[in-house]
């Protein structure tokens, strides 16, 4: 492994692996000991708009804040039930 991380994923280099078996000892421990995740309030801080549109030269739609955001995205569309979203923009 070269890289793990709770937020960023990990990164593996299968080349590096030696081969050999790593052993695990598993241990009973009670639950007890378990606390809750301890960190930053997470809270909705401000609500950014679109700037710009960008369509890539693959013709994908690429919606630009403008910098870059942690958080969700939430919009409406205005489409009959059922309709595939996957096929807006195209013909």
């Amino acid at each position: 492994m070269i890289f793990n991380d709770i937020w960023d994923g990990e990164t593996c280099d299968s080349s590096m692996d030696s081969g050999a078996e790593t052993m695990v000892n598993t241990v009973a421990l009670s639950k007890d000991i378990l606390i809750p995740w301890e960190g930053e309030i997470i809270c909705e801080h401000e609500i950014l708009y679109p700037k710009e549109l960008i369509i890539t030269p693959k013709g994908e739609q690429v919606i630009d804040f403008g910098q870059e955001i942690m958080g969700y995205v939430e919009f409406e569309v205005n489409a009959r039930q059922g309709y595939n979203l996957g096929t807006l923009g195209r013909n």
